[in-house]
């Protein structure tokens, strides 16, 4: 028996979604994936602020698929990427978190 996987990389640049689309397609993603892999380094991710406004864009085209973001308007993508994978339905999709060690 052959077994076969397909391996979907999330560019973590998301600028080539101009049309405010991109947490919907991040989470997207997530919902056709058989696993999540979070590599984390030093840095929070994308985040809503005064000089991006894109992502407030994204997040507000993002609700109509996925309603749960209203309260979580204030996170990076990579907090509501983690959120949909494992936080929210626990045991659904095996998750697994890797941490750069500086050292």
């Amino acid at each position: 028996m052959k077994l076969t996987k397909k391996i979907i990389i999330i560019n973590k640049n998301f600028k080539f979604c101009e049309d405010g689309q991109a947490i919907r397609v991040s989470l997207e993603e997530i919902d056709r994936s058989d696993i999540f892999i979070a590599l984390f380094g030093q840095k929070y991710g994308w985040y809503i602020n005064d000089k991006d406004l894109s992502l407030t864009s994204s997040m507000s085209n993002a609700r109509d698929f996925y309603s749960w973001i209203d309260q979580f308007d204030d996170r990076s993508l990579p907090e509501l990427e983690i959120r949909h994978a494992h936080l929210n339905n626990v045991g659904k999709l095996p998750t697994f978190f890797y941490f750069r060690d500086k050292g």
